[in-house]
Parts: C-alpha cells; sequence; structure tokens
C-alpha cells in the first residue's frame, strides 16, 4: 500500500506541533513500508491525484476553521472516487472536526490520548509512534493487527499486582489490544489450563514478569518454552534484580526492561512502562512477521520453474491464487485451483471474517469455484481451522507442492534412527518432545531417509502420521518399526503393519532387559544406519535400565554419529549436559563442538534437524 503524508503546513495555520508529530510518525512507517510520499507543496498534487486508487492511503492533519484550499479539496474528492482510504488526525479538541466531504471519519485525537496518559505535548513522539502502528496496521494487516493479544507470564506469589497494573494501563493506553493474565481471563468453572494453553497459542507477544519467585515455577517455564518453540515473541521485563541464574531457561540473552516494584505505583513511571513495552511489541512481532516476505519470494521462484500459476489477487491482504494442471488422468479435468494467505503474524477472528467475504466473491451461489483455502505463516502445525480452510506452516506447504509436481528420490537404504520417550513426571518437557518428534520426522522423511524406531506410545502414532501425509505413495517403506515379540500379547501385529514395516524381535527367556537388548541390537547395528537421535528418555537410578545409554553403546560400538537433544528434557538433557561438561563430542559424533552444543540447548528443531542431515550427507 502507498502511504501519502500531506503536511500540516498545508491544512493547518499552528502547524509546528504537527509537523514534528508527522515526522516521528513518517520516520517510523518508512521502517516497515516502502514508497512512502511526503506533499509539501499543493503543486505536488495534480500530479498525485492521477495515482490514486484503492491502495493507498492517505494521512492528514485537521483545520481547526474547516478551511480547506481548492487543492486539497479536489486531493480528497477523488480519493473518495477512488475508495483510497484516509486517516485524519486532531492535535488539538478545537481540530476534531474533520473536513466535511469525509465527515464520517473518525480523527485520531492527540489531545486525548496525551490526556489519558496524563502528558502534555513535551511527550508527542509516544502519540506519534502509536498512530505510526495504526499506519502500519493498515498497510500491512496480515503483518501487524492492533488487535494483538499480549499473554501476561506472571508468577501469582509476587507478580500477580504488577501484572493487574499493566493490564489496567494497557485497557487505557491501548484500548484496541487485548491482554491475558490467568485470574481475570478465567472463567469459574472453566478448566484453567485449557483456558491459559489456547490463549497462549493465539498470543502475538509473551509478557515475562520476571519476579524474584518467578524462576521456580513450572508453569512458567511451559508458557517461555511454548512461546520459543512456536515462535512467539516474548519481552523479559526483570523485575527488583531478580536472579536470572534461577531461570532453568532464558527466553533472550538479557531483559529487555529492569524496573523496580515501585516504579509500578507511579503513575507517570506506569505511563512510559506501558508505552515501552507497546514499542517493543511492535518492534518484535514486526520482526518476526518480515521472514514471510522470504517465503514468498521462494514459493514464487519455485512456481516460476515448474509452470505454476501464482497470482496475486490481494495485495493489502496477502491473498493469491494457485493454479496447475492436475496430474495422472487421460480425460480433461478443470485445473487445481487454491486460494493462499500469508501472515506474519497470527491470524484472529477478524482475519477470517475477511477471507470469508473474500471467498463469498469466488462462489457461484452455493457452489465452490476453487478446491482449498490454506493460510499461510512460519509457526503453525497443519489444522483445520474450519470446513474449507486449513492454516499450515510455509515449509509444509513447500514440500507438498514440489513432491507433487517432482519426484522425490527415497534413500531406502539410508536410516536414521530415532529414540526416547516422555521423562516421567515431567510435563514441562512433553510439548517439547513432541514438537521435536514431529519436526525431526517429517524432515527425516522429506529428505529421502528411511525413520527408525522402536515402538513405543510416545512416538507410534505421531511417527504413523507423519509417515502416510509425508510420503503417502511409499509410508510403509519409509518408516520401520522395531517391536520385541516379549510383548506379544500387548499389540497386534495386522494393526500395525498397516502403518510401517514392522520388524519384530525375538523374545529372550522371557527377559524383559535382553529382549530390550536383542530389540535395540537389531535396530541401530546395522551398515545402513547413519545416525542415531536420542531425545527425551526416563531417568532411572540403576544405569544398566537407562534404555538410551545402551542404545547410545550400541551405536558407538558400530561406528554409528550419535546426536543427543538436550532441551526436551529427560535422560537425553541430561547426558548432553554430560558431554558438554567433559567436552568429550567426539566419542559421539565427529560433528562440531558448535553444532553438538546448539543441540544441547536449542528448540529451533527444525533447523537442528536440518544441520544433522547436512551432516550425514556430507
Amino acid at each position: 500500500m502507498k502511504i501519502l503524508f500531506i503536511s500540516p503546513e498545508l491544512t493547518m495555520s499552528d502547524y509546528y506541533a504537527g509537523k514534528r508529530f508527522l515526522e516521528v510518525c513518517k520516520a517510523e512507517v518508512e521502517n516497515y513500508i516502502l514508497g512512502c510520499i511526503y506533499i509539501q507543496k499543493e503543486t505536488q498534487i495534480p500530479s498525485i491525484i492521477s495515482t490514486l486508487d484503492s491502495l493507498t492511503l492517505i494521512v492528514m492533519f485537521n483545520n481547526k476553521d474547516n478551511n480547506y484550499s481548492d487543492a486539497i479539496n479536489k486531493l480528497i474528492v477523488k480519493a473518495k472516487n477512488q475508495n483510497s482510504v484516509i486517516r485524519l488526525i486532531a492535535m488539538d479538541r478545537k481540530e476534531r472536526k474533520p473536513i466535511e466531504l469525509v465527515s464520517e471519519s473518525q480523527s485520531f485525537d492527540v489531545w486525548e490520548q496525551l490526556r489519558l496518559r496524563k502528558l502534555d505535548e513535551g511527550c508527542l513522539n509516544s502519540i506519534a509512534l502509536l498512530f505510526a502502528r495504526k499506519i502500519v496496521s493498515i498497510a500491512l494487516p496480515t503483518m501487524y493487527s492492533e488487535n494483538c493479544l499480549l499473554f501476561i507470564s506472571h508468577r501469582r506469589l509476587d507478580g500477580e499486582e504488577i501484572a493487574a497494573k499493566l493490564c489496567d494501563k494497557f485497557d487505557v493506553q491501548a484500548k484496541t489490544i487485548k491482554n491475558f493474565r490467568d485470574v481475570v481471563n478465567v472463567e469459574v468453572g472453566q478448566e484453567a489450563q485449557n483456558v491459559i494453553d489456547t490463549a497462549l497459542s493465539k498470543s502475538d507477544v509473551l509478557i515475562f514478569l520476571h519476579t524474584n519467585k518467578s524462576g521456580n515455577s513450572k508453569w512458567i517455564e511451559k508458557e517461555i518454552r511454548f512461546a520459543l518453540l512456536n515462535n512467539i515473541p516474548i519481552i523479559w521485563i526483570q523485575i527488583d534484580n531478580a536472579d536470572i541464574n534461577t531461570l532453568s531457561i532464558k527466553p533472550g540473552d538479557k531483559p529487555h526492561f529492569s524496573y523496580n516494584s515501585q516504579d509500578f505505583d507511579d503513575e507517570s513511571k506506569l505511563t512510559k512502562i506501558v508505552d515501552d513495552i507497546l514499542k517493543i511489541s511492535f518492534e518484535l512481532i514486526m520482526a518476526h512477521s518480515n521472514d514471510i516476505y522470504d517465503q514468498i519470494n521462494t514459493f514464487k521462484d519455485f512456481c516460476a520453474n515448474k509452470n505454476l500459476e501464482f497470482i496475486e489477487e490481494d495485495k493489502t491482504q496477502m491473498i493469491y491464487n494457485l493454479q496447475l494442471s492436475r496430474k495422472g488422468y487421460c480425460y480433461p479435468q478443470r485445473k487445481i485451483n487454491q486460494y493462499i494467505q500469508y501472515f506474519g503474524r497470527r491470524h484472529n477472528d477478524l482475519d477470517l471474517n475477511k477471507l470469508t467475504e473474500f471467498l463469498y466473491s469466488k462462489k457461484h451461489e452455493d457452489y465452490k469455484l476453487y478446491d482449498s483455502v490454506v493460510l499461510l505463516s512460519n509457526n503453525v502445525k497443519m489444522q483445520n481451522v474450519n470446513d474449507e480452510i486449513i492454516e499450515e506452516n510455509c515449509d509444509d506447504f513447500y514440500y507438498n507442492w514440489e513432491k507433487y509436481v517432482t519426484e522425490i528420490q527415497s534413500k531406502y537404504d539410508d536410516e536414521i534412527v530415532i529414540s526416547g520417550a516422555f521423562p516421567e513426571c515431567d510435563e514441562i518437557y512433553k510439548q517439547s518432545l513432541t514438537d521435536a518428534v514431529n519436526l525431526f520426522s517429517k524432515e527425516i522423511l522429506k529428505s529421502g531417509f528411511t525413520l527408525v524406531f522402536g515402538a513405543h506410545p510416545t512416538f507410534q502414532n505421531i511417527i504413523f502420521d507423519i509417515g502416510q501425509k509425508i510420503r503417502p505413495k511409499d509410508y510403509k517403506q519409509a518408516v520401520r518399526m522395531y517391536i520385541s515379540k516379549f510383548f506379544e500379547n500387548k499389540y497386534k501385529l495386522s494393526d500395525l503393519i498397516i502403518n510401517a514395516t514392522v520388524c519384530e524381535t525375538k523374545n529372550i527367556e522371557s527377559d524383559l532387559l535382553k529382549s530390550l537388548t536383542e530389540m535395540r541390537t537389531n535396530m541401530i547395528g546395522r551398515s545402513n544406519v547413519k545416525a542415531l537421535i536420542c531425545m527425551g528418555g526416563i531417568i532411572r537410578e540403576n544405569n544398566v535400565l537407562q534404555g538410551i545409554d545402551e542404545e547410545i553403546k550400541i551405536a558407538k560400538a558400530n561406528n554409528i554419529p550419535v546426536f543427543l537433544i538436550g532441551s526436551v528434557g529427560g535422560r537425553s538433557s541430561q547426558l548432553a549436559a554430560e558431554y558438554k561438561a567433559s567436552g568429550k563430542w567426539s566419542e559421539l559424533n565427529n560433528a562440531s563442538v558448535e553444532l553438538n552444543e546448539l543441540l544441547t540447548y536449542a528448540l529451533d528443531y527444525r533447523k537442528l534437524i536440518y544441520k544433522i542431515i547436512e551432516y550425514i550427507n556430507l
């Protein structure tokens, strides 16, 4: 969208404050949007009028006397006729009345924004930045929304009062922004954790109030882990110099802000705190959102190389139409017709309402003229939004189309073994481990390797589902599951062989440990196994019973590289810490120390498996 800033000198008699306001606003907008135009002279207006369209946004200051030049009037008339977007600014109470040609428009009230904050004109910069964010939300609606959701992560014991003051102030200074804290937003009778988890999954930013007692909270750790795993920006606020070393997982290199708890009792300080949080929230959301442009450009190049039609339908809403002739049928048939909408942020109900309106125009009576609709971003897993809309991440979407138009070569003789299980009584790590298994399995299968694992309820159904999704034509060959006949009375072979190649191993003397050793030896001790990836695993007092330890021993005896994923908890985390302390990574693999240490703490599982596969393919 093209932004047209009209200098306050062209509409105001006393324009000095307006000029300062616009300079701050324009500088902020130009950080994110190209093509901003600044009209300083009326002689520029005639040439601009001819370029106006529905993708033009005009920013203009009100005149207290409602008296405008002919040139300005002509500009507004043309803008209305071309359905351009017009946003008006009232610097003072006397200037609230907009130009008569757009009298239905509500002006942005600078005086009121200052009053709410109990500030004077010396603090115009904060208000100008607030208005700039409104402009960005209009020009780039799928990148930033004024209706974003801020999730307040805090410990009730010493953070509840601070969280309450913050949220009350948010409601005053940013009425369109929503905030969530469990005490207020969980209704009586609701399952509290389900409500909290749902709110967190829909959040645009997590605000972590790091108080002295928050380092001991497993629920705060869970919330931070979820945010890191799902690419939700985190604002880290340290209060009363809370000890960073008590945090088992850090949300960043260092806190964004450090305050004393007394600062939240001071009205003027609290006002600034909230404005600072809103500013950094916007910057973090935009930084995360900008990654989506790389995804769009990558897919455009792919479509150009594979003769797919990739048509821009709505530039502002980032909606595209993808078309391709169908394969594998001898008679004429219509093309695949799919609509895609890209999001740099998390979508919300307002976005779905707008998309539904768009799709309605693509129907004939009750009949859809398209096959499917996909919402794409960098931070989601595939799921149905409703009966016709699917949410998917860009990487998997790209892979599925590549797989459809290109025959991907499978490496049935090259296998990667995944090993592990959920740590006992450790709910904190459950989501981390599930996400790691999900992403590792997908990327192993996408890369053409055969995925091997030992039968275990932790992984079994996840891997079966992923195998059928990623390798629908050869999933039985692509997924190999080893299972000991010691458990023969607990499984039904006919049910398992539907989903994978099942390799049964001997029941040795009806002894559990001996039978598991037999199964592990058969699963890992083969020349075509290229790597063993260990994640999770139950920690036992008796080392003889440590399953992962035995599997590592088998791998080392067969010169198979081993990779420990430390951030998922359990035995793999414990072992990773031990190897990091000793520096003896070469006992596991010949990869770099940097890679092994990255595997120890990082939560970007897609990046980790990319690096492991890259190492294997060297």
